[in-house]
């Protein structure tokens, strides 16, 4: 299936975005009046070099940042000038976040890392580890929800946040650079499971990645280079 074959309204839609930062009073140019859209279903694969704003867009599409012109809607809300409170609530209902170095609590198990995004959703203590623990059984790790970070590989890791991603039940996945520190065969494993997830409940996924190989998983790739898409 082709980013071409799936139907409906644009999930994402990207208008004219900018970003730019002042470092040491020398303007820099993030991102430069960027405009994509993205349909819900997509597994998406954002493709550049270190520096060229790729990171900067994720955090756009996550929340994390506002833009300094242009507009970002997902699913319907604009979500170019949320407050703090609300791009808080954003995150917590729309987005789940993979990241590079795994941010796991390295004195919690598996399952109270996994079970941290319901705490902020207000879930009761019973229902979290519950809902935690079939996020790892879907990611695989059933069978090591008592184990702390450090008694796990690094693609175990990778998969426990990959499950913290999952637990509160979001649309869309933002995966920033989430095989970078790990072999081939993880790097294989992680791919694998981000499409199968992608594929069994239809979640929006965005992979942001340098590694060509990646894009083998995605139904296309977008690339951006000093800031701008190419």
């Amino acid at each position: 299936m082709t980013g071409d074959e799936l139907s409906g309204d644009p999930f994402i839609r990207v208008d004219d975005v900018a970003m730019d930062y002042r470092v040491a009073n020398a303007p820099v140019h993030a991102l430069r009046r960027v405009a994509f859209t993205v349909t819900a279903g997509e597994l998406i694969c954002i493709m550049g070099p270190s520096g060229s704003g790729k990171t900067t867009l994720i955090h756009i599409l996550g929340g994390l940042l506002t833009p300094t012109q242009g507009r970002v809607v997902v699913g319907g809300r604009d979500i170019s000038h949320l407050t703090d409170n609300e791009a808080s609530a954003y995150r917590n209902s729309t987005v789940g976040f993979v990241f590079q170095l795994f941010q796991l609590m390295p004195y919690y198990d598996a399952i109270e890392n996994v079970a941290l995004p319901l705490i902020f959703s207000g879930v009761p203590a019973p229902v979290r580890r519950e809902r935690a623990r079939e996020a790892l059984t879907a990611v695989g790790l059933g069978h090591r929800h008592s184990h702390k970070s450090g008694e796990l590989s690094g693609g175990e890791m990778q998969r426990v946040a990959i499950a913290r991603a999952l637990v509160n039940r979001p649309c869309l996945i933002l995966a920033d650079e989430p095989t970078g520190n790990l072999d081939r065969d993880a790097t294989r494993t992680i791919m694998v499971l981000l499409k199968q997830i992608n594929t069994g409940s239809r979640v929006t996924i965005l992979v942001v990645t340098h590694n060509e190989a990646l894009s083998e998983y995605a139904h296309r790739t977008i690339r951006i280079e000093s800031g701008e898409l190419v």
